[in-house]
């Protein structure tokens, strides 16, 4: 797995983790994971079309979900415990585990 996938999913886990990262946090967490070169700045840029190419990705993506429609009103999920919200943060550089 690249390290650049590593990234993403770590976001991928965490989307609020992007929006609230400052530049420089962002930046550092690039490093930390080991992403450079073009796949760092098409990151940097938030250029989904660069980075796919760059990992070889397909040009088009399709996704369906089907359901069962039994004429049963759906059940809302539960709410999560305020505990369960907590934010985690980029790994920093002496968190890094090799």
């Amino acid at each position: 797995m690249t390290e650049a996938i590593r990234f993403l999913e770590t976001l991928g886990s965490n989307p609020a983790l992007a929006q609230a990262a400052s530049a420089a946090a962002y930046e550092n967490a690039l490093d930390v994971f080991g992403v450079a070169g073009q796949k760092q700045q098409a990151l940097l840029d938030r250029d989904p079309r660069t980075l796919n190419l760059l990992l070889g990705g397909r040009a088009t993506m399709a996704m369906a979900i089907a359901t069962p429609d039994n004429g049963e009103e759906q059940q809302e999920a539960p709410e999560r415990r305020e505990d369960e919200q907590a934010e985690p943060e980029f790994p920093r550089e002496r968190d890094r585990h090799d």
